[in-house]
């Protein structure tokens, strides 16, 4: 079998806070490597927020932040970053909404403490441990921050519908179970990502897998050759895969990869 380009979404496909990375799942990123293939994430995360530790398991590459910033062999080869004042404009706009802004870098995440807690947002205090000190703030960094993309969470009294029409002109939006509404930059996404990276690979369609569980991963599952939803994903992404596999504590991946003959 010829070489495949492969994508893994990370929150729900490859992790979760529950199983952290199953086994059959890191011996089948293992087996990829040792077979010729070329295994990446492909996240909705900043890349500030990809942990070395799971880079490490074996992947080639990395496109994070919607397709908005893209690395290979540990080389950034790709970054649409907001024009400093971009940025600053729309946490005015998204505030103006009631909505509280996250922006997300690839070196650094800026919110407010008093805006973005624990109590909106689980999520917030895994950033806080994984960033440490690169957990700036928006207070101060006005006018300098590095930016690919925003997530904008909601909370009572907020008007997230509004806010997405106001920033329309600048961004796609992609409303996630929950809080938080994502932001990306106009006509970027998971799928234009791994079209960059694979044109420059020389990998053709047909010989990419997009590996996904949520909405932000349906661009991506259906511009591959084969889209694979995971178990737990969402009706949608089920909906519109190519192959549904087994949840990520029931090996989803290993199983999706031996019935692709991958493995």
């Amino acid at each position: 079998m010829g070489r495949k380009a492969l994508f893994f979404d990370i929150d729900g496909t490859l992790y979760d806070f529950e199983h952290g990375v199953i086994e059959s799942t890191r011996r089948a990123i293992r087996l990829l490597n040792e077979r010729g293939h070329l295994p990446f994430i492909c996240t909705g995360r900043s890349r500030a927020l990809v942990e070395k530790w799971l880079v490490d398991l074996g992947f080639v590459g990395v496109v994070a932040a919607c397709g908005t910033d893209i690395e290979y062999q540990g080389k950034r080869v790709f970054s649409k970053e907001l024009a400093p004042n971009m940025a600053d404009w729309a946490v005015r706009a998204l505030r103006d909404e009631g909505m509280v802004p996250v922006l997300e870098g690839p070196e650094a995440l800026y919110f407010d403490d008093e805006e973005y807690t624990q109590e909106i947002d689980g999520f917030r205090g895994y950033i806080d441990q994984v960033l440490g000190p690169r957990r700036l703030t928006i207070r101060g960094s006005e006018g300098a921050m590095l930016v690919n993309k925003i997530s904008a969470k909601i909370v009572p009294g907020s008007r997230p519908e509004y806010a997405v029409k106001r920033l329309a002109w600048v961004f796609d939006a992609i409303r996630h179970e929950g809080v938080t509404i994502e932001f990306v930059p106009k006509g970027f996404s998971k799928a234009t990502g791994i079209q960059i990276i694979t044109r420059a690979l020389g990998v053709e369609r047909q010989d990419i897998l997009a590996f996904g569980d949520s909405n932000n991963d349906l661009d991506m599952l259906e511009y591959a050759g084969i889209g694979v939803a995971m178990g737990n994903g969402t009706p949608q992404i089920r909906e519109r895969a190519d192959y549904v596999t087994g949840s990520l504590e029931n090996d989803g991946i290993w199983n999706a990869l031996q019935h692709f003959g991958l493995l």
